[in-house]
């Protein structure tokens, strides 16, 4: 588990809500211990799956919530860039682990995974670091992003017609995190 979280996911939280609804399948990619798969299972986002490298993060996040909200999200300990048997989704979030990924083969397998993985009219949450953010995370180093440089990594896997809809950049609970849609 990685030294930052965020104890309430209320950016995350607002955004999948704003553009998706109730009913809607979602992942949570590199979960880590969120409590974010539990909010959206009480809002009646089903299924929900969250994945993380660490079994230990996933304990952590089960042990946060109330068992009946738990046993209904799947927990699912893989490392996304070589998991290949993942269900559709409607909903891809994701604030933990793509900023990692600073090979460009990594970022290229990535996101031809969200591409098979994420409905066709399906939404693509993820938190990324903005051009001026930190080159570091938890002691790692990061790729940074602005709108557009995210945009021109999406076309070559969601096409041309798929745009970011919504680009913040946050100063409160991570300094210059950036969540992309």
């Amino acid at each position: 588990m990685l030294s930052w979280h965020q104890s309430v996911p209320s950016s995350s939280f607002e955004l999948i809500r704003h553009f998706a609804k109730p009913g809607s399948s979602v992942i949570d990619i590199g979960g880590e211990s969120s409590i974010l798969a539990g909010m959206l299972v009480e809002e009646g986002f089903s299924p929900c799956t969250v994945l993380d490298i660490s079994k230990a993060a996933l304990d952590g996040a089960k042990n946060r919530l109330a068992p009946s909200i738990r046993c209904r999200i799947d927990w699912k300990v893989a490392d996304i860039l070589s998991e290949t048997d993942l269900a559709t989704y409607d909903i891809w979030h994701d604030r933990a682990v793509f900023h990692f990924l600073v090979e460009p083969r990594q970022q290229e397998a990535y996101i031809a995974f969200a591409e098979r993985t994420v409905k066709p009219q399906g939404l693509l949450v993820l938190g990324t670091f903005a051009l001026d953010g930190p080159e570091k995370c938890s002691g790692l180093p990061v790729q940074r992003y602005d709108a557009d440089s995210w945009q021109s990594s999406l076309v070559g896997a969601f096409g041309s017609e798929k745009k970011i809809t919504r680009y913040t950049a946050h100063q409160g609970d991570h300094s210059n995190l950036s969540s992309t849609l």
